[in-house]
């Protein structure tokens, strides 16, 4: 029985496509682990970036502080009105955005 099975045609075809599918796996896997590494590199890539544009807003969002501490301490009354203008035109915007809209 063995050897008829061994002389059956499926058989023959089943034996002969499991070594290409085998190698496809081995390929496959291959690719994946690439593919994972390089994920991974550019997530450090990523990170990096992100934390270099980090320190580079946080000296930026410093100066501003400084230089707004500055402006304040040198012209305190225009700095009040400005500070006063601007609160007047983010109200007037919340106002306008909150009205019910009309059809």
């Amino acid at each position: 029985m063995n050897s008829d099975r061994m002389n059956d045609p499926l058989s023959q075809a089943i034996d002969g496509a499991v070594p290409p599918v085998h190698h496809t796996v081995d390929a496959v896997a291959d690719l994946a682990r690439r593919g994972a590494h390089a994920l991974g590199d550019s997530a450090e890539a990523v990170r990096q970036r992100a934390a270099l544009g980090w320190g580079s807003a946080r000296e930026k969002a410093l100066a501003a502080s400084d230089s707004a501490r500055h402006t304040i301490r040198d012209d305190p009354l225009k700095s009040v009105l400005i500070a006063a203008a601007t609160g007047a035109a983010l109200m007037a915007l919340v106002h306008l955005m909150s009205r019910p809209r009309e059809r």
